[in-house]
C-alpha cells in the first residue's frame, strides 16, 4: 500500500516527530492532495496536527480562483484549519528582476515561511514526487549544475519535507483513482514554453522510449549517490571556511587570499558561492562562467582588481583579500576641515575626530608606540592646519626617510585597497602633509632633543 511506502520514507529520513504540527502545501493538483490524504490518515498515529496552506499566484484568472475555492472546500470536508494566500505575481517579477516560475517560487517559499510561524508550525510538507525529482536532475544536467546541483531536491531540507519524493507519480495517480478523490489540473502544466514541463512531456519520454527505458531510475540513483557524496564536501567546505573567511559582516564577506588560494579547487568553487548565497541571499543567475571568472580573479597578477556579478554582487581582489559583496562602491570622497588646536576637529564623512592638545614640555611626550597618535615639533608647523583627504600629486617625507614619496606608492607599498584611499585622512601644514593618519608623519616635523613644545595629535572614533 501507499501509505506504507510513504510512512517508509518519513521514518528513513527522520521527517516527521510525534507531536509535530504540519503546514501542507497544498495546491489542489495531484501530488499535494494525496500528500495531504496520506497525512490526513495517519496522524492520529503520531499525534500530528495539520495546517492546509494555498498561495493563489493569480496568473490564470477563474482557474486559479477554481483551485482556491477547491482548496477551501478540502479544507472543510477534512476539518482542517487553512491559511490562504493571493499575490500580484507579474508586480513581484518586476520588483525581484526574475522570470515568472522563479518569482512564484520565491513568493510561495515567502508565503510558506510566513504561514509556519503563524501557526508555529515545526514542517511544512511539499508533495514532490519522484518524478519530479527526476526531471529536476535532467534540468539541471541541461543547466551545467555541478554536484551539488545534480544531488536534486532533498527529501528534508530545514523544517521542509517532501514524503512523496520516493513516490513515481503513476503510484500517485492510481491512489486518487483508487479511492475517488478528486483533484484539480492545473493547465499551465501542459505549455512546452516552460523548460520543466518540455522535459517531463518531451525529453524523458523520448530517453525512455529511444535510449534507455530505466533512465528515470539511473536519475534518482545518481541524485542520491550523490547527496549522500554532499554532506562529505559540505563538511569539507564548513572547515574551509573556517580557514580561509578573515570576516562575514552583513552583505560582505571577505577571503585571506594566502589561505583561500591554497585549498583544493573544488573547495574554492564551492567556498565562492557560499560567499555569493551569503551576501545575495540566492545563487539565481550565478552559472560556472561567473565562479570560473572569480577563480581567474583570486589569481590574477593585478594587486586590484573588480568584478562585477548578476544581482548586483562584486568581487574584489585587494592585495591579501578576497573580498565578495553586495551593493554599489562606496562614493568618491572628499572633505578638507581647518584642524582646531587645541580641540576637537569632527569628520563626518569617516565617522572620526581628531583631538589636539599643546605639550609646553618635551617630557610629557608619550613614545609609546600608538598609530592612533602623533606629536610633532610646533614650532615647525606653519598655518594653515587642516586635514583632507587624498589628492593627486600628494607626497610627503616618511618618517625617517631622507627623500619625497608619493602618498598614491606610499599606500599601494602599505597594500592599502584603492577603495580606501580616500577615506584616510591627511593632516597638512601649509600644504605640506605632516601625518598620514593613522600611519606615519612626516620626517621634517619630527621632535628632536631641541623640541620644546609640542603638538599632539589623536584619532578616534566620533563617540
Amino acid at each position: 500500500m501507499l501509505i506504507k511506502e510513504v510512512k517508509k520514507t518519513i521514518e528513513k529520513y527522520g521527517m516527521l516527530t510525534e507531536g509535530d504540527k504540519v503546514l501542507v502545501a497544498v495546491s489542489g493538483g495531484p501530488d499535494s492532495v494525496a500528500l495531504l490524504y496520506l497525512l490526513n490518515d495517519f496522524r492520529s498515529e503520531i499525534a500530528l496536527s495539520l495546517v492546509i496552506a494555498h498561495l493563489n499566484h493569480g496568473l490564470r484568472g477563474e482557474e486559479s480562483l477554481k483551485e482556491a475555492d477547491f482548496v477551501k472546500e478540502l479544507a472543510d470536508k477534512l476539518d482542517l484549519p487553512i491559511e490562504l494566500s493571493s499575490i500580484d505575481l507579474p508586480a513581484l517579477k518586476r520588483s525581484w528582476r526574475l522570470n515568472v516560475q522563479e518569482a512564484a517560487r520565491r513568493a510561495r517559499y515567502r508565503f510558506f515561511e510566513e504561514a509556519a510561524r503563524s501557526w508555529a508550525a515545526q514542517r511544512i510538507a511539499i508533495g514532490h514526487n519522484a518524478d519530479d525529482q527526476a526531471e529536476t536532475v535532467l534540468m539541471r544536467v541541461l543547466r551545467g549544475a555541478g554536484t551539488k546541483g545534480l544531488g536534486g531536491v532533498p527529501p528534508v531540507r530545514g523544517k521542509y519535507i517532501r514524503p512523496l519524493i520516493e513516490i513515481p507519480r503513476h503510484r500517485i495517480l492510481r491512489f486518487l483513482e483508487k479511492n475517488g478523490l478528486p483533484f484539480v489540473s492545473d493547465s499551465s502544466n501542459l505549455k512546452t514554453s516552460y523548460l520543466r514541463n518540455k522535459i517531463r512531456l518531451k525529453l524523458l519520454p523520448e530517453l525512455e522510449r529511444e535510449y534507455n527505458p530505466g533512465v528515470q531510475k539511473n536519475l534518482l540513483r545518481i541524485a542520491r549517490i550523490l547527496r549522500e557524496e554532499e554532506g562529505i564536501l559540505e563538511s569539507a567546505t564548513d572547515e574551509a571556511w573556517r580557514l580561509t573567511c578573515r570576516s562575514q559582516l552583513g552583505d560582505q564577506v571577505t577571503f585571506d587570499l594566502s589561505s583561500f588560494l591554497n585549498q583544493p579547487l573544488s573547495l574554492q568553487f564551492r567556498l565562492l558561492r557560499r560567499a555569493i548565497e551569503a551576501v545575495s541571499g540566492t545563487l539565481w543567475g550565478i552559472d560556472f562562467d561567473h565562479i570560473e571568472a572569480l577563480i581567474k580573479l583570486t589569481g590574477s597578477k593585478s594587486p586590484n582588481k573588480l568584478i562585477h556579478l548578476p544581482r548586483g554582487v562584486m568581487a574584489e581582489r585587494s592585495y591579501r583579500e578576497l573580498i565578495v559583496r553586495k551593493g554599489t562602491l562606496p562614493k568618491k570622497m572628499s572633505f578638507q576641515y581647518a584642524l582646531k588646536v587645541p580641540g576637537i576637529t569632527r569628520l563626518k564623512e569617516t565617522n572620526q575626530e581628531l583631538r589636539t592638545r599643546i605639550l609646553m614640555d618635551r617630557k610629557q611626550v608619550s613614545f609609546a608606540k600608538d598609530e592612533n597618535r602623533a606629536n610633532f615639533d610646533y614650532h615647525r608647523l606653519e598655518p594653515p592646519l587642516l586635514v583632507r583627504n587624498f589628492r593627486a600629486g600628494d607626497c610627503f617625507q616618511p618618517l625617517g626617510m631622507e627623500g619625497m614619496k608619493k602618498i598614491k606608492d606610499y599606500f599601494i607599498d602599505k597594500k592599502l585597497p584603492r577603495r580606501m584611499r580616500d577615506r584616510i585622512p591627511l593632516l597638512i601644514s601649509n600644504n605640506k602633509i605632516i601625518w598620514v593618519v593613522g600611519f606615519r608623519i612626516d620626517h621634517r616635523v619630527r621632535i628632536d632633543e631641541g623640541t620644546v613644545k609640542v603638538l599632539e595629535v589623536e584619532v578616534s572614533p566620533i563617540q
